[in-house]
């Protein structure tokens, strides 16, 4: 008997077919569907006998899938959950079956699983090959026999259970899917087992289950038990109860009005709706027909919903409860001198409403978990704004110590910024993270103090937490593999400073190195954090990788405001650079693929240009307005930029977006400009916006932006040249674009404040889809 820390439940139907049939039919019914599996008894004649006998007693009731390794298998039948004692013991099992191995184990096909070394052990334990596994399964213990193959695209709910989050319960059970785990045994985490005999007959529709068992006879997608016409896949409907179906019928509701001039065709008390309202003009206090009177009725204009408990704007009946999920990593308490302001932004096309938990520093959590943010919704491109003060009143807590984090859901895709008011009442964009590493830790005896926050958005505890500290040459400063946190609790966060860092690397550096993380972990986050003059903070964790290979932004060399271009080599290669550089109007810069540099760039290391290098070394002049410097060779590059303002401050502008950004300020003193920037090598053209204030009402209409935008060629646009477009409005707004072709399209949102100092606000946290997380993939 096994003992249980942490699990999975199933639930699983098996149906055999008669013997008329020539292989017999398993169908395995879980809570994601079901597949058919068509055993191969010619082929495993014992060993399909030995299922079988399993199934016939039932000794799968009950069982769950214990194992999941995604891209390779997924295994049960050998093990059911026993709540009372919360044990795991295996069912009881027949003699083993001789090894009959003749099938590659291909994808689809399903076997039995074997002690090792030991061909002929196989007992009632199974598993779906989810890929070609013939040349590992079928070369070692004798080859696994394969006596099923599962049929009637079966696989799509395979692949469901697959991609389910795992759990490590120790044991048997270190790779065991689970849903909706949050370290609490019980049976409704597990995915669990019935059996009945398929009976064999007609197939109307042939899609391989008889017509006694079909629940939709002519595969219409409507049930037999909802189809007026279950074995006519033309029709579904009979309003009039006439004989003939609705798609058939010109009169639906036989209320002598045609279909065609009968506003409400399948009501035969209504048949005009003169003001277009959706109510019918012989309304009564029940307009939808639904029974529930329209005072108690959410849809009053919906026969199908009438009820809303999750509040979300969709109906019982049709809400699918899906879940989005999103983070603010950095959100201050009331108290603190630098103070946050969350803006949550509704990306999706339908109203939402938001819930969130808090977390402190130390993972504590701090309210109730999914703490409603606001009763009312939040419409489409509208915007929840919330400071410190809104949080501790919502959540009935106090100040908390230190930072926090907030765990936000929604029911689809929304956008997560944090303006943060420095104690110089400079505004920084703080929610910006990384994942395995950070390029701008500032020199030991720089004035700039640089914090690096890890994050641990995890339900699980992090240990071990370790890294390298690389300088530009690509060279390890002081001792390599560190270890920077000892252990970080789940929903933890902590800051390690520069100072720190030297302490642990037990030396010093005097300019810009990086962090890089000598193992990755699940959940981690970075935070790159700069602290100038003890009183503004700016946020380096944004940055642009191989895939664009471009800094958007390089000035001249007689600009006001400095360029200093950081290009770091990502592989572990070395890596010899050329780049083109493109003016504002799109034209090249001097030589085509001049050299970066005569040296190559060591792995880890970094190569730093400035304006009059790039002129020196492409051969040009100084070019009109900021550039765009494409860069290539290396396998893999970040490049970031470190932009000198005219005050002197250093902000972070090598980060672009592609169809929207949320920073357009209104009734301001602080500028806005937004950089469009066609990065391809054709001309983009009717390039439009539509902008949409706090409460996502649109500003005056959708209006052409750049009637063409030249193949590398970039444009600005200010705040009062969108006033000009638009018209006025209130606090911030967002932007969205289109494009007869935007595919190369960038936009970057940067504010001038004081005419002297430039911060960008083109990173932000996107909320992701938590039902299709997966955890990585373990051994078999």
């Amino acid at each position: 008997m096994t003992r249980f820390i942490t699990g999975t439940v199933v639930t699983f139907m098996l149906i055999l077919a008669d013997s008329a049939r020539a292989e017999t039919i398993v169908t395995v019914t879980t809570q994601f569907g079901s597949f058919d599996i068509e055993m191969l008894e010619s082929d495993a004649p014992l060993t399909v006998q030995n299922f079988l006998g399993y199934v016939n007693r039932g000794d799968y009731n009950g069982t769950f899938i214990h194992r999941s390794v995604p891209g390779f298998v997924i295994q049960g039948g050998g093990y059911t959950y026993v709540a009372s004692n919360n044990t795991a013991p295996h069912i009881p099992t027949q003699d083993p079956v001789v090894n009959e191995f003749k099938v590659s184990n291909t994808r689809g096909t399903v076997a039995m699983a074997k002690l090792g070394n030991d061909p002929d052990s196989a007992t009632s334990e199974w598993f779906v090959n989810l890929a070609d596994n013939s040349s590992n399964l079928d070369n070692q213990n004798g080859g696994f026999t394969v006596f099923g193959r599962v049929i009637n695209n079966g696989m799509d709910v395979v692949d469901q259970i697959a991609a389910l989050d795992r759990a490590d319960l120790g044991g048997a059970f270190s790779t065991t899917p689970v849903v909706n785990f949050n370290g609490t045994i019980t049976e409704e985490i597990f995915i669990t087992i019935t059996a009945t005999v398929k009976a064999s007959g007609p197939d109307f529709d042939g899609d391989g289950i008889i017509d006694a068992d079909d629940t939709d006879d002519d595969n219409d997608g409507v049930a037999d038990t909802e189809d007026a016409f279950p074995f006519d896949a033309s029709e579904t409907k009979d309003s009039d109860s006439d004989g003939t179906g609705d798609n058939a019928d010109t009169d639906d509701d036989n209320d002598g009005t045609p279909d065609t001039a009968d506003a409400f065709p399948v009501d035969a008390n209504e048949s005009k709706d003169t003001d277009g309202d959706g109510i019918g003009d012989n309304a009564d206090i029940d307009r939808d027909g639904d029974g529930i009177a329209n005072t108690s009725d959410s849809f009053p204009d919906n026969s199908r919903e009438w009820t809303d408990s999750d509040g979300d704007g969709t109906g019982d009946n049709a809400d699918e409860h899906k879940e989005s999920l999103g983070y603010v990593y950095l959100m201050t308490n009331s108290a603190s001198q630098n103070v946050t302001s969350l803006h949550i932004i509704n990306t999706s096309d339908e109203p939402q409403q938001f819930t969130g938990t808090l977390f402190t520093g130390d993972g504590e959590r701090l309210g109730s978990f999914d703490t409603q943010l606001r009763v009312r919704v939040v419409q489409p491109q509208g915007r929840l704004i919330l400071s410190a003060a809104d949080i501790e009143t919502r959540f009935n807590t106090n100040a908390w110590s230190g930072p926090a984090m907030l765990l936000i859901k929604g029911t689809s895709t929304f956008e997560m910024m944090t303006k943060l008011t420095s104690p110089s009442g400079l505004i920084s964009n703080t929610n910006c993270t990384r994942t395995d590493r950070v390029h701008n830790i500032e020199a030991t005896g720089s004035s700039n103090r640089t914090f690096i926050r890890f994050i641990n958005t995890g339900n699980n505890t992090i240990s071990d937490i370790r890294g390298s500290v690389t300088d530009a040459a690509g060279n390890t400063v002081g001792t390599s593999n560190i270890q920077l946190v000892e252990s970080l609790a789940a929903k933890a966060a902590v800051w390690v400073t520069q100072e720190e860092l030297a302490e642990k690397t037990g030396t010093s550096w005097d300019s810009v190195v990086s962090l890089a993380l000598t193992s990755s972990h699940s959940g981690l986050r970075l935070l790159n954090l700069n602290l100038v003059n003890g009183e503004t903070f700016f946020n380096f964790s944004c940055f642009e990788d191989q895939q664009s290979a471009r800094v958007y932004l390089m000035t001249n060399s007689a600009s006001s405001n400095i360029s200093e271009t950081h290009i770091i080599n990502t592989s572990s290669e070395l890596a010899s650079l050329t780049a083109n550089l493109h003016s504002g109007d799109g034209n090249r810069q001097g030589n085509a693929d001049f050299s970066l540099s005569d040296n190559t760039i060591a792995p880890g290391g970094r190569l730093v240009p400035r304006a009059p290098d790039l002129e020196s070394r492409a051969t040009t002049g100084v070019w009109s307005g900021p550039a765009v410097l494409q860069v290539a060779g290396g396998s893999s590059l970040e490049l970031m930029t470190r932009l000198t303002s005219r005050s002197g401050l250093i902000s972070n502008t090598n980060c672009v977006r592609q169809g929207a950004v949320h920073n357009i300020e209104g009734g301001s003193n602080v500028r806005t400009f937004v950089r469009f920037i066609n990065q391809g090598d054709s001309d983009i053209t009717n390039i439009r916006g539509t902008l949409y204030d706090t409460t996502g009402n649109q500003v005056g209409s959708t209006t052409t932006l750049l009637a063409s935008l030249a193949a590398r060629s970039a444009a600005w646009i200010t705040r009062d040249e969108f006033v000009s477009l638009f018209g006025s409005w209130s606090n911030e707004a967002s932007l969205v674009v289109t494009a007869d072709s935007d595919k190369d399209l960038r936009l970057i949102n940067l504010n001038l404040v004081n005419d002297e100092t430039f911060f960008n606000f083109s990173c932000y946290e996107t909320s992701t889809d938590i039902s299709v997380a997966q955890t990585s993939s373990s051994q078999q």
